[in-house]
């Protein structure tokens, strides 16, 4: 178990405790989609896709999406979770909700470890970020839409390599 005291260098680092210290964002492949932020000073609507906020939502769908074109389980729900300061995440967490067909939760986590890069510099090359394509997401949703780089199945290979 590793305790994360302090990942920040930002000077007024020690006022920075608590909720505000982890952003977490999930996504489920299902007919809705949650995100979650225990972040203040972040935005879910910001354009910046360094921040893990919108991209980490992006992501965890992407994911989850895999997993389900995998035939690794039925249902799927991915959370993410990031310390400000550290570039990997802090927790990488597969519900399953009792649908995994192959293996355990936790065995599907360990696999999208592998498989997908979850730094926000490899978030951003995978999805594609970069491109001007935020103005679409604000009508009509950012999910279940084809024409996003986070709806596409296609490491379902990598993942049932990586479980099997």
């Amino acid at each position: 178990m590793r305790i994360r005291v302090s990942s920040s260098t930002h000077p007024d680092a020690l006022c920075w405790a608590g909720r505000t210290r982890i952003r977490a964002s999930r996504a489920e492949n299902s007919w809705w989609t949650a995100t979650g932020r225990l972040s203040r000073t972040a935005a879910f609507s910001g354009k910046d896709a360094t921040k893990v906020d919108r991209s980490g939502a992006y992501m965890a769908r992407y994911i989850a999406k895999n997993i389900v074109a995998a035939q690794l389980a039925e249902r799927c729900q991915v959370t993410l979770a990031y310390a400000i300061g550290a570039a990997q995440p802090v927790m990488l967490e597969v519900d399953t909700f009792g649908t995994g067909t192959v293996c355990a939760d936790d065995c599907l986590a360990m696999a999208a470890r592998h498989v997908f890069g979850l730094t926000p510099l490899e978030i951003i090359r995978t999805l594609q970020l970069t491109r001007p394509i935020f103005a679409r997401t604000a009508c009509y949703g950012h999910f279940g839409r084809a024409e996003f780089p986070w709806e596409r199945e296609n490491r379902v290979q990598a993942l049932r390599d990586a479980v099997l």
